[in-house]
């Protein structure tokens, strides 16, 4: 029975403040965007250094998972550049750290930026390749980087 009280209540506290602070929601669905284009970004990132390894890093798949990497990238950076707010949300997201440090540090124009979070995918995504894909040898096959490809499932990206 105290159960369900305490539910109604706070069905019917959350009901009000939602009411009450429209504003609030929209800030807090811009941050769920911005955060999903950051994530994406992350994802699209590594199945690029994917196909980087499989050697077939200037292939239409290559260059369509760049623009959308970088649409990504620029919707996100704009949304930053207007509400530092987002930064605090950034636990929410699936983004390493070092992703989070590289923007919020970030002074110069986007494309440098995008370079270094590449730079960053790319030493963890060819550790990642390395041990899952490659185990026990000495050079990542091109094979590996194409079954990480496919393994991660890339071509939702590509569509």
């Amino acid at each position: 029975m105290s159960k369900t009280l305490c539910s109604l209540i706070i069905l019917i506290s959350s009901y009000s403040m939602a009411s009450n602070n429209l504003n609030i929601q929209v800030i807090d669905d811009l941050n769920i965007q911005a955060i999903n284009a950051v994530d994406n970004a992350y994802k699209i990132s590594k199945c690029m250094i994917d196909l980087e390894i499989a050697g077939i890093h200037g292939s239409k798949e290559y260059m369509n998972l760049y623009n959308k990497f970088h649409n990504e990238i620029n919707y996100y950076m704009d949304v930053y550049s207007k509400d530092k707010e987002i930064y605090q949300n950034a636990y929410l997201s699936d983004i390493p750290m070092r992703w989070r440090i590289a923007i919020d540090a970030n002074k110069l124009p986007v494309d440098i930026l995008i370079g270094r979070l590449l730079e960053i995918t790319s030493d963890m995504e060819m550790r990642y390749v390395g041990d899952v894909f490659a185990r026990n040898r000495t050079i990542i096959p091109e094979s590996a980087g194409l079954d990480a490809y496919n393994t991660a499932r890339c071509f939702l990206f590509t569509k």
